[in-house]
């Protein structure tokens, strides 16, 4: 397995949508030859457009055929929608068509054991879960299936290291990893507390931005339970715990929404309406924390 010198790395994004072109743009801003895969002319063409304005964006090929992405790759990364079968015959196809490399699966919950299943050569295949927008989140979790080789995993979390990113190692393969499990048991609670009654969506997201949002940004949720006393952590928790949500499915409101196609910014409604001027406010508010952020943590 080659040393993790990105530049002298080809790397293969198999997928040029909202995910795979930042992922993209990540590895060509580091140096590394890209070739991004999308079967969709006009995806490619989104994303050539996003690109152009990025760094490194003369190392990324555009491609619409498979074999010419993944010939002779050293790291090929799987970044289509979060769907079984759709992930499962793509990388199928591609350890078949490409066995000396590592490839890696951007799934978000799917567990990294199942999704090998698929594949010639599961030493060689770990989960790399970069966050949106790629380009701009550090954060990559990688995650080892259970027939990954600890090399294979050690080698990934230096090639993301090498290419700017802060890769966490996960010690087990679970469903959601680290990141969407914290994520989904928040959201969990907040459906239901508007199933309730308790408050409006619009409540939910104040109660978070004005309250524990601002200080999550400065200390972690278990450095704060050391900082305010394990004790009074314990006391709480005994008391409120058989009162949180439970739920094992989506919840009425978010399945309703779903069933009327209310979907959220995509189609114009969901839990608020999405007009252009609220989408382009959420977006540009989003950017510009983030590349603060990101120029904040480099200095």
């Amino acid at each position: 397995m080659r040393e993790p010198r990105v530049s002298e790395l080809t790397i293969a994004v198999l997928g040029a949508g909202l995910m795979g072109h930042a992922i993209a743009a990540v590895f060509a801003a580091a140096g590394a030859p890209v070739r991004l895969y999308d079967p969709s002319p006009t995806s490619l063409e989104k994303a050539r457009e996003v690109l152009a304005t990025k760094p490194g964006a003369g190392g990324v090929m555009f491609t619409a055929d498979l074999d010419e992405a993944i010939t002779a790759a050293d790291l090929v990364l799987e970044v289509v929608p979060e769907v079984m079968q759709l992930k499962a015959e793509l990388l199928r196809t591609v350890s078949r068509a490409a066995p000396a490399a590592v490839i890696a699966t951007n799934t978000s919950a799917f567990r990294i054991t199942e999704l090998a299943e698929s594949v010639h050569d599961a030493t060689r295949f770990v989960g790399a879960h970069f966050f949106n927008p790629a380009d701009l989140i550090p954060l990559v979790e990688v995650t080892p299936g259970e027939g990954t080789d600890p090399e294979t995993a050690r080698w990934m979390g230096e090639v993301l290291t090498a290419a700017g990113k802060r890769p966490v190692h996960l010690r087990k393969d679970i469903p959601g990893f680290i990141a969407n499990r914290l994520q989904h048991a928040l959201w969990r609670e907040a459906f239901a507390l508007v199933d309730a009654g308790v408050c409006e969506p619009e409540t939910i997201d104040m109660v978070v931005l004005q309250s524990f949002g601002p200080r999550l940004g400065t200390v972690g949720p278990m450095e704060n339970a050391d900082y305010i006393g394990l004790d009074l952590l314990a006391g709480v928790q005994d008391y409120l715990l058989p009162h949180l949500a439970r739920e094992t499915s989506a919840s009425p409101l978010l399945a309703r929404l779903v069933a009327e196609n209310k979907v959220g910014r995509k189609t114009g409604s969901g839990l608020m309406d999405w007009t252009p001027d609220r989408d382009h406010a959420v977006t540009s508010r989003l950017q510009s924390h983030l590349i603060a952020k990101s120029t904040t943590t480099k200095g």
